[in-house]
């Protein structure tokens, strides 16, 4: 999900500068380069299959070289042989993201299909289509992964659910496609478009703002569930908000959060009197499920798993 694209004269290309960090050897938590890397505002990342490369891409903008030399030296200190910087033309960001958008099954029943591919869904099955353009979400990583699968279970006909950075919209299409009535939340234009376009070919309804601010509910019809797949200072800075958005035993789900950051994600969602109900661990990465206490939780104790699957082979 890129951050803003300034206006230039129409003559003139947009380009892009894509962040590549070379290691030697594959790292035990690839999560970190991620984390490095959307830090700087490349919110969407992606991974080479065997490990070795992860990249992101900034708009050139001014003051993006800064940024690219203050993330380069983060890249390093966690052991980077190299830091790689290209431009790329605004025209070949959908090419160069398809090569790691492939078809893929997450979870009992959905499965995400790229645009561009053929896929007859079979019985029960939930098929997401979708052209993720400039957005992040296509289901390749694993963030994406646990909070469709969180999504899946938790996800009722009739409730009201909030998606907080929608990106490509593929959370607010799997919950509408549940039954839900949904909301959905947007800072960026370029991801703006993407999700609008990918609402209309799933052939859902959603209502979308193109705002960072979480939008209040009618009085009395708060949500049954907000999800969230942002960065932990994101989690963090909404904790109170989104309690305030929520019914009494209304439901929380989170996705993102690195396992250094886990206590402080933890101790902010308690602070704005959320219980963990779940915690699931794949691939260096944290989901989570919090509720707000009634009749949310089946469990007396939170659950907390750490899921054996493969880490995906080419994170967005």
């Amino acid at each position: 999900m890129p951050t803003g694209v300034p206006e230039r004269h129409q003559e003139e290309a947009v380009r892009w500068l894509r962040v590549a960090a070379h290691f030697t050897e594959a790292l035990e938590d690839a999560s970190l380069p991620h984390e490095a890397l959307a830090s700087m505002g490349c919110s969407g990342t992606e991974e080479s299959p065997d490990g070795l490369t992860v990249a992101g891409y900034l708009p050139d903008t001014l003051g993006a070289w800064e940024r690219v030399a203050e993330v380069g030296g983060q890249l390093l200190a966690l052991g980077a042989r190299e830091v790689e910087v290209r431009a790329i033309e605004e025209q070949d960001w959908a090419n160069s993201w398809r090569q790691f958008f492939v078809r893929r099954q997450v979870g009992e029943r959905v499965v995400v299909v790229p645009a561009w591919e053929e896929h007859e869904p079979s019985e029960g099955e939930i098929a997401i289509v979708l052209e993720p353009g400039q957005a992040f979400g296509t289901g390749e990583h694993a963030t994406t992964q646990l909070c469709l699968e969180l999504l899946e279970r938790f996800v009722s006909t009739g409730d009201r659910v909030l998606d907080v950075g929608t990106g490509s919209g593929v959370l607010a299409i799997l919950c509408a496609r549940l039954g839900a009535t949904v909301w959905a939340t947007e800072r960026e234009e370029a991801a703006v478009h993407s999700a609008k376009e990918n609402f209309k070919r799933n052939g859902v309804s959603v209502r979308l703002f193109h705002t960072e601010l979480l939008p209040r509910p009618p009085e009395g019809e708060e949500f049954d569930i907000v999800v969230a797949n942002l960065v932990s200072a994101a989690h963090m800075r909404m904790a109170a908000e989104v309690a305030r958005s929520l019914r009494a035993s209304g439901r929380w789900l989170i996705s993102g959060v690195i396992p250094d950051n886990w206590s402080a994600v933890l101790a902010a969602a308690e602070e704005a009197g959320f219980e963990l109900q779940e915690r699931v661990e794949r691939g260096g990465w944290i989901a989570a499920v919090f509720s707000l206490g009634g009749d949310a939780s089946d469990e007396s104790d939170a659950s907390d798993r750490s899921d054996g699957s493969d880490r995906p082979d080419q994170p967005e």
